[in-house]
C-alpha cells in the first residue's frame, strides 16, 4: 500500500500558520513569537552590530589628546559625524521598517497606546541612538521622547530620558541636561531604597521564627507586603544603568571644569564599572581629576589601577609617564628607575622625548631646575617627528625662564615654542605674543652689550686691539674645532640610535620612526638647511644673531663674547680674519658717539619694556641708571631721568629728589622740569 505523501499538506498549515502570524492586529502568542523574534533577530541585532562595529572602528583611529582631561565618552563629533553618516542613515531605515512591520498596538480590544511587542522599544531607541551619532538631534529627541511617553512602566524609559540629557549636551542645552539629569539621579535613588527595603523585608520575614510550618505559608508579614507593594510600584532601572547616568554627570562636570564635583562622579562610575574595555580609561580619567585636584597620592593609585587593565598601548605609556609625576617616597624611586630604564631602551627611542619630558617634570617638582632643563633639553633632541611634544618642552623651559625673571633666555626658547607647534597647539596664539613681546626686549638689550662692546674695544689703544683681536680669532677657531666635534659625536649618536633600533626590530623597512627612512631622512636635513642654513644643536640654535653673555668691561686679558658671537656667523671663509673682526668697530670719535646713541636708546627701549610690559619695575630702574651712566648728547638721558624720577615715587624720596635735581639743572627749559615744578603742567 502506497504511503500517503504528508509534505504538501503540512506545508499547506506551516503557510497558513504563518500568514496568520504575519498580522498585527491579532495578540496571539503565534503572533507575537513571530513579530517578536523577526524583530529582535533581523533588525534589531543587525542593526546593533552595525551601531557597535562603526563605534568601534571610530575609536579605534580616535587620537585622544592626554595633555586635556580625556572625555568620558568617546563619540564622533561635528566633522566626524558626516563619515558614519551613511551607516546610521542605514539603522534608521532597518529599525522603522521593523515598527512599520512588526508593532503591535493596533489589535481590537488592544488599549490604547500599548505596545505588545517587547523589542519594540529597544528600536525605537535604537533609531535615537542612530539620529544622536549622526548629529540629528531633533530627531533623536523625538524618538527618546515618543519611548520615554510610550514605555513609560518600562526600564526603558529610563534610558530614554539619559539619552535626552545627553542629547541636551552635545546640544549645549547644559540647563536642560542638569534638569533631566537630577530627576534620573532622584529616581534611581528612590529605586535603590525600594529594592533595598523589600530585600531587609524578606530578611526581616526568614528570621523571625513561626510556629508552624502552615503558619509560615499562609501567613506573611505586614512589613513585607507593603516593602513589595512598593517595590511594585517603582520600575527600576536598566543594568549597568547607574554607571552610565555618572559617566554623563563627570562628562558635563569636565566640560564645566568643575573637576571637585567630576572626580566625585567618576568615583560612582569607577565602582559601577563593569566593562573591561572600558575600566582602564574610567581609572585615567579619575587619575587626571586627582592630579588636577591636588591629590597626588590618588592620582598615583589610580594610574597603578590603569596600567593593570587593558587598554591601548599609548594609554598604558602615558600612565606610566603621569605615575612617575604624581609619586612620592619609595614608590617615585621605583618608577624613576622604571622610567630611566625605559629611555635607555633602544625599543623605545620613538618615545624619549616624553620620557625625558615626564622625567623633567620630576626634577622641576622637586625644584633642581638645572637637572630640569637639562632633562628637556633631551626631550627637544628626541624629538624627531613629535613636534608638539617638542613645542611642550620648549614651553617649560620658557616658563622656567620666566620664573626666574630670565626673560632674554625665555624669548628664545617660546620664540622656539612657537616655530615648532602644530597650529591646534594649546595656547599657541598666547604663546607667539608673549614671545614677540619678549622679542622687542631682547633686540634692545643685545643691541645695547653689542654698542657697549664695541665702545669698548674701540677705546684701546692700536697696539690692544690687535692684540685682543688675535685672542678672539684663537677663540673662534677653538669654538669652530668644538663645535665641529660635537656635530660629528650628535650624528655618531643618531646613527648608533637608527642601527640598535633596526637590530632590535629586524631592519624591516616598514618602519614607521622617522631615522629608518634614508629619504625622509634626507629630504628633512635638506629642509632644515634651507630654512635655517647649517646649524649645531644648542640653545639659540635658531638665531642669526646670539645675545652676547656678558657687558662686562673687557681688558686685554678677556675676550668679548658679544663681539664673538656676533662674528661668529659671519661665512667660514671670512670670520677668522682681522679684517672682518674689524667691522663693526669704530674708528673715530663721532662713530662712538653715534654708537652710544643707538646704545642709550636701546637701553631706554629695555626699561620701557621692563616697567610697562613686564612689571618689573626694580629691572626698569636698572636699564634707566645705566642710561645715566653715558655722557652723550641724546634725548634719552632726560627721557630715562623722568622715569627714574616718577618710579621712585613713594619708594625713595632721595633719589626722587635726586633725579628731580639732575633734570632742573642739566634740563632747565625741558617739558620735564616744568613738570617737576608744576605737577600741572601737562
Amino acid at each position: 500500500m502506497k504511503r500517503p505523501n504528508l509534505n504538501k499538506p503540512i506545508t499547506l498549515i506551516l503557510s497558513l500558520l504563518l500568514i496568520f502570524a504575519c498580522t498585527t492586529e491579532k495578540d496571539a502568542r503565534m503572533n507575537r513569537f513571530y513579530h517578536q523574534t523577526t524583530t529582535r533577530f533581523n533588525a534589531l541585532y543587525n542593526a546593533n552590530e552595525l551601531k557597535v562595529q562603526t563605534l568601534r572602528a571610530y575609536r579605534q583611529v580616535h587620537v585622544d589628546d592626554f595633555d586635556e582631561i580625556l572625555p568620558v565618552e568617546v563619540v564622533p563629533f561635528g566633522e566626524e559625524q558626516v563619515a558614519i553618516m551613511p551607516i546610521m542613515d542605514t539603522i534608521v531605515v532597518k529599525c522603522t521598517t521593523a515598527i512599520a512591520k512588526h508593532s503591535m498596538t493596533k489589535f481590537t480590544g488592544a488599549p490604547k497606546k500599548q505596545e505588545h511587542n517587547k523589542y519594540m522599544q529597544q528600536t525605537w531607541l535604537m533609531v535615537g541612538y542612530a539620529k544622536y551619532y549622526k548629529g540629528d538631534y531633533e530627531g533623536a529627541v523625538e524618538a527618546f521622547k515618543f519611548v520615554e511617553k510610550l514605555f513609560s512602566n518600562s526600564p526603558a524609559k529610563y534610558t530614554a530620558r539619559l539619552w535626552l540629557a545627553k542629547t541636551a549636551f552635545r546640544m549645549g542645552d547644559l540647563v536642560k541636561a542638569d534638569a533631566l539629569l537630577r530627576e534620573l539621579s532622584r529616581d534611581v535613588e528612590n529605586a535603590e531604597q525600594a529594592e533595598q527595603a523589600k530585600k531587609d523585608a524578606e530578611a526581616s520575614t526568614k528570621s523571625k521564627k513561626k510556629k508552624g510550618k502552615k503558619s509560615k505559608k499562609r501567613k506573611k508579614s505586614s512589613k513585607k507586603k507593603a516593602a513589595n507593594k512598593k517595590a511594585k510600584t517603582i520600575v527600576q532601572p536598566p543594568k549597568d544603568f547607574k554607571y552610565e547616568l555618572y559617566k554623563l554627570r563627570a562628562d558635563m562636570a569636565i566640560h564645566r571644569k568643575k573637576y571637585d564635583d567630576a572626580e566625585r562622579f567618576m568615583n560612582i562610575v569607577v565602582d559601577e564599572c563593569r566593562n573591561k574595555e572600558e575600566a582602564a580609561r574610567m581609572l585615567f580619567i579619575l587619575a587626571q581629576l586627582s592630579v588636577h585636584n591636588g591629590k597626588q597620592e590618588d592620582a598615583f593609585v589610580n594610574y597603578s589601577a590603569s596600567l593593570k587593565k587593558k587598554a591601548p598601548f599609548v594609554m598604558h605609556f602615558t600612565a606610566r609617564l603621569q605615575r612617575a609625576i604624581a609619586a612620592s617616597g619609595a614608590d617615585k624611586d621605583k618608577v624613576l628607575e622604571e622610567l630611566t630604564k625605559m629611555a635607555n631602551e633602544s625599543k623605545n627611542i620613538e618615545f624619549r622625548d616624553q620620557i625625558y619630558y615626564a622625567l623633567g617634570n620630576v626634577a622641576e617638582n622637586d625644584n633642581d631646575k638645572k637637572k630640569a632643563l637639562d632633562l628637556y633639553s633631551k626631550s627637544v633632541f628626541y624629538s624627531i617627528s613629535n613636534n608638539k611634544q617638542k613645542a611642550k618642552s620648549y614651553l617649560r623651559m620658557g616658563d622656567m625662564k620666566m620664573a626666574d625673571r630670565d626673560y632674554i633666555k625665555a624669548q628664545k626658547y617660546l620664540d622656539s615654542c612657537v616655530r615648532v607647534a602644530p597650529e591646534e597647539f594649546k595656547n599657541r596664539d598666547l604663546i607667539e605674543r608673549k614671545a614677540k613681546k619678549l622679542k622687542d626686549l631682547v633686540d634692545a638689550i643685545e643691541t645695547a652689550q653689542l654698542q657697549d662692546s664695541v665702545i669698548r674695544i674701540a677705546q684701546l689703544s692700536p697696539e690692544e686691539q690687535a692684540s685682543f683681536l688675535e685672542k678672539v680669532k684663537a677663540q673662534l677657531e677653538k669654538e669652530e674645532k668644538e663645535r665641529l666635534e660635537r656635530e660629528a659625536k650628535r650624528a655618531a649618536e643618531l646613527a648608533a640610535m637608527q642601527q640598535s633600533a633596526q637590530t632590535n626590530t629586524g631592519g624591516g623597512s616598514g618602519n614607521r620612526w622617522y631615522f629608518y627612512n634614508q629619504r625622509n631622512k634626507a629630504d628633512g636635513y635638506e629642509r632644515f638647511k634651507q630654512i635655517w642654513g647649517q646649524r649645531e644643536l644648542e640653545d639659540d640654535w635658531r638665531r642669526s644673531t646670539k645675545m652676547p653673555s656678558t657687558v662686562n668691561m673687557p681688558t686685554t686679558e678677556e675676550l668679548d663674547s658679544a663681539l664673538v658671537e656676533e662674528i661668529a656667523q659671519a661665512p667660514a671663509a671670512e670670520k677668522f680674519s682681522l679684517a672682518s673682526l674689524m667691522e663693526g668697530i669704530p674708528k673715530d670719535e663721532e662713530q662712538i658717539e653715534i654708537a652710544k646713541q643707538i646704545l642709550v636708546e636701546a637701553l631706554y627701549t629695555a626699561g620701557r619694556i621692563y616697567n610697562e610690559e613686564l612689571n618689573e619695575r626694580d629691572l626698569g630702574i636698572e636699564q634707566f641708571e645705566k642710561v645715566l651712566t653715558y655722557n652723550v648728547d641724546d634725548k634719552h638721558i632726560v627721557l630715562s631721568a623722568f622715569e627714574l624720577y616718577r618710579l621712585y615715587e613713594g619708594i625713595n624720596p632721595n633719589k626722587r629728589e635726586q633725579y628731580a635735581a639732575f633734570i632742573l639743572e642739566n634740563y632747565p627749559y625741558s617739558d620735564y622740569a616744568k613738570y617737576i615744578k608744576d605737577p600741572n603742567y601737562f
